[in-house]
C-alpha cells in the first residue's frame, strides 16, 4: 500500500513538472522562445523588461542617422512601407544626404516618387545607394 501510495505521488509530480515545462516553452526552429513567439537567436527577450526595451530602440534609432548630421536633437521618423507622393515643384534636386550640396538626381513637376524614410523636413526616396533626399516641402502626398 505504501509503496503504491509512493508511486502514483511521484508519478504526479513527474507529470505536473513535466506538463508546465511544455506549456511554457516553444518549439522554436530557426530561433529562440521568447514569451509567445519565436524570436531569432541574435535578438533578446525583452518580455519582461519593462519601459527600458523602449529607450533603448530610440537609441539604436538615432545611431541610424545620415553621416553628415551629428545633432541628436533633430527629430526622425522611420515609414514601415513607402508611402506615393507627387512632386509639386517644377524641378527638385536629390541630395545623397540632408544638408549635402551632393547632387544624385533630379524630379521633375507630377512625378510619382516613393518615400522610404523622413528626417526632419526630408524625405528618402530611394531604397538603394546612392540615396536621393529630397525636401518635403516639395511632396505632397498622393
Amino acid at each position: 500500500m505504501i509503496i503504491k501510495e509512493y508511486l502514483s505521488s511521484s508519478l504526479i509530480v513527474l507529470l505536473l513538472f513535466g506538463i508546465s515545462d511544455t506549456i511554457h516553452a516553444r518549439n522554436c526552429k530557426k530561433g529562440k522562445p521568447c514569451g509567445k513567439a519565436c524570436i531569432a537567436l541574435d535578438k533578446t527577450c525583452r518580455i519582461g523588461a519593462g519601459g527600458a526595451g523602449n529607450m533603448n530602440r530610440g537609441s539604436a534609432r538615432s545611431a541610424k542617422t545620415p553621416s553628415s548630421i551629428k545633432d541628436s536633437t533633430l527629430r526622425k521618423s522611420r515609414l514601415r512601407l513607402p508611402k506615393l507622393y507627387i512632386v509639386t515643384a517644377r524641378s527638385v534636386e536629390a541630395k545623397d544626404s540632408p544638408y549635402s550640396d551632393e547632387t544624385t538626381g533630379r524630379f521633375k513637376e507630377g512625378q510619382t516618387v516613393f518615400v522610404y524614410e523622413t528626417f526632419d523636413s526630408w524625405a528618402r526616396l530611394s531604397n538603394m545607394q546612392p540615396q536621393q533626399w529630397v525636401r518635403l516641402e516639395h511632396l505632397q502626398l498622393k
